[in-house]
C-alpha cells in the first residue's frame, strides 16, 4: 500500500520522538535506581515500555504504508535534580501531544482514518497517565519541596 507522503513524514517525525523519549526514560530509570529511588525508576521503566511500544506500532504503520521508518533518536541527557528528571520528562510528553494532535489533523485531511485514530490513541495515553502522573509529582515537590519529596519516595517519612 502507498501512503500519503505527508502522513509518512509525520509518522516518521513520530517515530524520532517515541526513540528518543524511550532512551530518555531507559537513562532516567537508571539515574532513578541509583539514586535510591526504585519506586521512581520502575515508573519511568513503565513510560519508556509505552514509548518503545508506540514506537513498534508507529514503525509497523510506515512499512504498511510502503515507505521506510528511517528515525533516529536525539542522544540522552543526565539531570542534575530530581525535579529537572521529571520536568524534562513532562515537557517531552507535553511536546509529544502538542505534535501529534497536529498530525491527527494532517491524517484526517489526508484521509487516513486508520492513522489519525492511531494518534489520537497514543494522545490519550501520553496525556491521560503519563502528563497526568508527571504533573501530579510536580505538585508534589511544589507542595513539601524536593528534599521531603525523595524522604517520602525512600520511605523515610
Amino acid at each position: 500500500m502507498n501512503g500519503d507522503p505527508k502522513v509518512i513524514g509525520v509518522l516518521q517525525q513520530a517515530a524520532s520522538m517515541e526513540a528518543r523519549l524511550n532512551v530518555q526514560y531507559h537513562l532516567d530509570k537508571r539515574d532513578l535506581r541509583y539514586r535510591g529511588l526504585k519506586k521512581l525508576a520502575d515508573k519511568y521503566c513503565g513510560f519508556g515500555e509505552d514509548a518503545e511500544s508506540y514506537l513498534k506500532e508507529i514503525t509497523d504503520r510506515i512499512f504498511f504504508l510502503g515507505a521506510d521508518p528511517a528515525y533516529g533518536a536525539a542522544n540522552a541527557a543526565t539531570r542534575a535534580t530530581l525535579t529537572d528528571i521529571l520536568q524534562k520528562a513532562l515537557d517531552a510528553e507535553t511536546a509529544i501531544v502538542d505534535a501529534y494532535n497536529g498530525y491527527a489533523v494532517l491524517a484526517l485531511e489526508a484521509k487516513d482514518d486508520n492513522t489519525r485514530n492511531k494518534f489520537e490513541h497514543w494522545i490519550k495515553w501520553h496525556e491521560d497517565d503519563h502528563i497526568d502522573w508527571l504533573e501530579r509529582q510536580l505538585a508534589q515537590i511544589a507542595l513539601m519541596g524536593e528534599t521531603e519529596y525523595v524522604k517520602v519516595q525512600l520511605g523515610l517519612n
